[in-house]
């Protein structure tokens, strides 16, 4: 999500993010490991699958990946069967 700018190194973003939450009150519960969970979250909601997912956040395992897509087809879904019980009436 964040690479370092030689594609190697770590970047160590607890200072920067702390700034963040401190200036928008609004972020000041989420921790980097949520803001990483949100994005993975969108993604697979906005429809990029397991392999994307798993490139973008640097995961090692496909099933970890896989979990965002499960998750995102089921919201999907229910989304789905709202909006057509509103229409139907049931």
């Amino acid at each position: 999500m964040f690479p370092a700018s030689n594609g190697h190194a770590k970047l160590y973003l607890d200072e920067p993010w702390r700034r963040i939450r401190v200036a928008r009150t609004c972020l000041k519960r989420i921790g980097l490991h949520g803001l990483r969970h949100t994005f993975a979250s969108y993604m697979a909601m906005q429809g990029a699958q397991a392999a994307e997912i798993m490139a973008a956040l640097g995961h090692k395992d496909m099933t970890t990946s896989q979990r965002y897509v499960h998750w995102a087809k089921d919201q999907r879904q229910a989304l789905a069967e709202r909006a057509a019980s509103t229409i139907t009436g049931f």
